[in-house]
């Protein structure tokens, strides 16, 4: 409980605008405990799960929206801080993601990724857009070796680097609308 306090008050001594927590399964349960430990002392603190997303099916966009309204709702209060954890393997319960990720997999059992990028021809339209769209850095990571099943390594793939670039994209527009 004493280090649970300890976090939170170096939040607040320091003004934070986030707070990331890094490390294995020990780390979700923590994450988890510490947001329930701001919540129970009545600082602001939302927390999601990747089950949660999964459950609900919910697609990149939906995920940002969420986020961006959680941003402004709490700009409104003039909390202009806050904390937004993303959970580590969130990616692989986005359901484009998923389908993205299974059409890679595909492509990579039975064909040659060549620079030119021709393999992009036999992903679906909607996941060739998706891929596109996606940082480079993140395109890449997408390629990395896989697990000894085959799987994609998810928690090597920055899933916050493409949530902030998503949330910073739909603030401005929020913000060019007036809103």
């Amino acid at each position: 409980m004493a280090g649970f306090q300890q976090a939170e008050d170096t939040v607040d001594r320091l003004d934070l605008d986030g707070l990331v927590v890094i490390g294995g399964d020990d780390s979700n349960t923590n994450t988890c405990l510490l947001g329930e430990y701001f919540r129970r002392s009545q600082t602001s603190f939302e927390f999601d799960t990747a089950c949660k997303v999964a459950r609900k099916k919910e697609t990149l966009k939906n995920v940002t929206d969420y986020i961006t309204d959680v941003v402004c709702k709490r700009a409104e209060l003039v909390y202009n801080y806050g904390v937004v954890l993303i959970p580590e393997g969130l990616i692989d319960f986005i359901l484009e993601i998923q389908k993205l990720i299974a059409e890679l997999n595909e492509i990579l059992a039975h064909d040659v990724v060549d620079e030119a990028g021709a393999w992009k021809s036999k992903l679906e339209p909607a996941s060739r857009e998706l891929f596109d769209f996606l940082p480079k850095t993140i395109q890449e990571q997408l390629f990395l070796e896989r697990d000894p099943h085959g799987n994609v390594q998810v928690a090597k793939i920055e899933t916050e680097k493409i949530l902030i670039a998503m949330v910073e994209t739909e603030l401005e527009k929020r913000r060019a609308a007036g809103k």
